[in-house]
């Protein structure tokens, strides 16, 4: 998610625990969490000016991996050590630094992005899909705790923050799941038989899903909206070829961003009619029924080459987009 919300998180867990304690003050406390917190995306410094592909493979890579804990915990100390009191209370203070580093990589992997939790023992990407990776329902009320408890040097105020935490994403599981549910009875409707689906939020909200699921070679895409109360509502989208395999007479380079692209997006991908070149990631659109792409990689076979691309769709998501998609049923709409 984003930097605050980890932030927040790391520490509302630190604060939880050691909020109360008489050897460091909340305040350093709620400062080493946050910042441990936010360490494993120092990631984003790992990029190329000649590889565009190279920091989306390294993005939630092994920074966020649960074994590389103990080394990010302790990377994310080494400045502390300048504090005297840090220095007195080491032991203590590397704990603080743990809990906050490891709080990082379970609340990415809620997220639909893609997150290594098991690596160096596999590269699958754990995307559970239960919040977005920018929600102010969630972010908003959890900081407020978060500096409620340190400014009162208050453990129960952080102890709350991070029960409203994981209460927020069972919502969202339960909100996924209602979505799917929906999705069953699409299919069932169309008599297709999904060899898989999903269904993933959109930006900063619980409510509005994007459902997918691949039948007959083609991607089936279709908004649905499960409010917390009220009627369920579904948008009827379109469906887009899934991509086919990757040539076997690539060079090395473009071979890799096949493999790239189909990994990062869990194999959601599909080869665009008005860019043949592009191999797209269709977990995200403009529109949650849609199937513009927000990105892709553009596979050029003949130079044997491989571009990380960004289209314009994403720049497209202003307050208005995101206002309707959250409280709006778009023109069409089926509700049950």
């Amino acid at each position: 998610m984003d930097p605050v919300s980890q932030a927040a998180l790391g520490a509302a867990a630190t604060l939880s625990v050691w909020g109360e304690d008489k050897r460091l003050s909340p305040g350093v406390v709620g400062w080493l969490g946050a910042l441990s917190a936010m360490a494993p995306d120092l990631d984003v410094l790992i990029r190329s000016s000649t590889d565009s592909l190279l920091a989306i493979e390294y993005h939630r890579h092994f920074t966020h991996s649960l074994s590389f804990v103990p080394v990010g915990a302790t990377i994310a100390l080494l400045p502390w050590l300048l504090r005297k009191d840090i220095r007195q209370h080491l032991r203590l203070a590397w704990l603080i630094s743990a809990l906050g580093y490891f709080t990082h990589a379970p609340l990415d992997c809620a997220t639909t992005y893609g997150t290594q939790f098991f690596w160096p023992f596999t590269d699958y990407r754990v995307s559970l899909s239960w919040v977005s990776v920018v929600d102010p329902l969630y972010t908003l009320p959890l900081l407020v705790l978060v500096i409620l408890g340190a400014l009162r040097k208050r453990r129960l105020l952080a102890q709350i923050g991070l029960g409203f935490s994981i209460a927020y994403l069972c919502l969202g599981a339960l909100q996924k799941h209602r979505a799917l549910c929906i999705q069953g009875e699409l299919i069932a409707d169309r008599g297709h038989a999904a060899t898989r689906r999903d269904a993933v939020t959109t930006f900063m909200n619980q409510v509005t899903w994007r459902s997918l699921y691949e039948a007959n070679g083609r991607i089936y895409i279709d908004q649905i909206r499960v409010p917390y109360i009220g009627t369920s509502c579904y948008r009827e989208g379109s469906s887009v070829a899934v991509a086919g395999p990757i040539p076997d007479n690539l060079g090395p380079v473009a071979a890799r961003g096949h493999r790239l692209i189909r990994w990062f997006s869990s194999d959601w991908v599909t080869e665009g009619p008005d860019d043949p070149e592009l191999v797209s990631d269709v977990r995200y659109s403009f529109h949650a029924y849609g199937t513009e792409p927000f990105w892709g990689v553009r596979i050029d076979a003949e130079n044997d080459r491989a571009e990380w691309v960004a289209t314009r769709a994403e720049r497209r998501l202003g307050l208005g987009p995101i206002v309707d998609l959250i409280f709006k049923n778009p023109e069409g709409s089926v509700c049950r």
